[in-house]
């Protein structure tokens, strides 16, 4: 392995937003995410375009995002604090995660739609964090429940799921292809803040 091929530690890892501004760059290192990824869903280019970053009309009944987990292995821990440092370029993409939400007053849904952590940055806790992120970005968005499908089997993402409030809710056979494979539905209930007049 070359020194850029050597993972840094998860915590020096910046968890953000994918901005409309870097468009193709992050496209390319999400494409090239997913396709390397054995259980991430394979979309097209023009798929991920509305995950991106816009500025939100208001009264939209349906939002999408899409946040980046980004590693610069020659930045430190004060240098990303002090955000003097492009720590998150965009070519130091290691994983993404990418939510829908369909907003109603009281009962909002999300959606975790697609996610994937490169292989050699797998088992360091950033997935949970992605996870984290899009979920306080789905509760912004008025989301009482947070849905997803996994592989029946791929047991390493199931039992992030279960640590982080997730449970099977239900089934669906046959819902992946190459290989065919049945989905487990996941569902994770939001706690909800009220505010009064």
């Amino acid at each position: 392995m070359t020194p850029k091929d050597v993972p840094v530690p998860a915590q020096g890892l910046v968890i953000r937003r994918a901005e409309l501004e870097e468009v193709e760059a992050v496209l390319e290192s999400v494409l090239n995410l997913a396709k390397a990824s054995a259980t991430a869903a394979h979309w097209s280019r023009a798929a991920f375009y509305p995950y991106l970053a816009t500025d939100e009309a208001g009264g939209d009944l349906q939002a999408k995002a899409m946040f980046l987990a980004c590693a610069n292995p020659f930045a430190s821990a004060a240098e990303a604090a002090s955000g003097d440092h492009p720590i998150a370029k965009v070519d130091g993409v290691v994983g993404f995660a990418a939510f829908s939400a369909i907003m109603t007053v009281g009962a909002g849904e999300s959606t975790l739609e697609n996610m994937a952590v490169a292989i050699p940055w797998q088992r360091q806790g950033i997935g949970r964090r992605l996870l984290a992120a899009g979920i306080l970005w789905c509760r912004a968005h008025a989301a009482r429940s947070v849905f997803l499908e996994v592989r029946e089997t791929n047991q390493v993402a199931v039992s992030l799921y279960n640590r982080t409030g997730f449970s099977v809710v239900g089934r669906r056979p046959g819902y992946y292809r190459n290989p065919l494979e049945a989905a487990l539905q996941m569902q994770k209930s939001l706690d909800c803040v009220v505010l009064g007049r």
